[in-house]
C-alpha cells in the first residue's frame, strides 16, 4: 500500500512540474508564430493593432479568439491555446522570442 501511494505521489509531482502558467506581461512580450488548428494569423504581437484584454485576442479591436491556456512547457516553449467564439476550434501558437524587454 505505501509503494502504490508512494508512486502516486511521484507521478503528480512529475505531471505538475511539467509547464508553468505565463503571467499576462510575459504573454504581451511574446511574438507567438502559428502552430495548428484554428488560425487567426501567422503571426501575433500584441502592440496597437493586436492586443489582449483579460482572455480576449483582439485584431484592430474585433475579438479573434479566447486564450485558452498559456504556458512554459519542460523545453522551455511558450505555448498558448486559443479557442474561437463561434465553432469551438482549437488552435496553437508558440512563442519565438520577446519582442519587447
Amino acid at each position: 500500500m505505501k509503494i502504490k501511494v508512494f508512486s502516486l505521489i511521484i507521478l503528480v509531482c512529475i505531471f505538475s512540474s511539467c509547464s508553468s502558467k505565463l503571467n499576462d506581461d510575459v504573454i504581451r512580450a511574446t511574438g507567438w508564430k502559428y502552430g495548428s488548428g484554428f488560425y487567426i494569423g501567422d503571426f501575433i504581437s500584441f502592440d496597437h493593432v493586436w492586443t489582449l484584454k483579460k482572455d480576449t485576442i483582439y485584431f484592430k479591436e474585433n475579438p479573434l479568439a479566447i486564450v485558452k491556456d498559456c504556458y512554459n512547457r519542460n523545453d522551455n516553449q511558450n505555448v498558448m491555446e486559443i479557442i474561437s467564439f463561434d465553432n469551438n476550434f482549437r488552435g496553437t501558437y508558440f512563442g519565438k522570442f520577446n519582442i519587447k524587454p
